[in-house]
């Protein structure tokens, strides 16, 4: 449980599952779709627009780290 990629792997998750929501948020108070679990991205332009942009920080986020790691060996 002490182990650092552990808690980096679930807080890497919580992101997502909170950026889901958030995506699920937006469907329906900006684009004004009814609620579903299953939202389609061509239905709610805004919100999917937003989805993936923080999809694309995430992954930057990533390879930063991931380059940073690499550099101090």
């Amino acid at each position: 449980m002490n182990n650092p990629g552990f808690i980096r792997i679930i807080f890497f998750t919580l992101k997502i599952v909170l950026v889901y929501v958030l995506y699920l948020v937006l469907n329906v108070y900006i684009d004004g779709n009814p609620f579903s679990f299953l939202a389609y991205p061509w239905d709610a332009p805004i919100a999917s627009s937003i989805f993936v942009g923080f999809i694309i920080s995430i992954i930057i986020n990533v390879a930063k780290s991931k380059k940073q790691k690499n550099n101090y060996y």
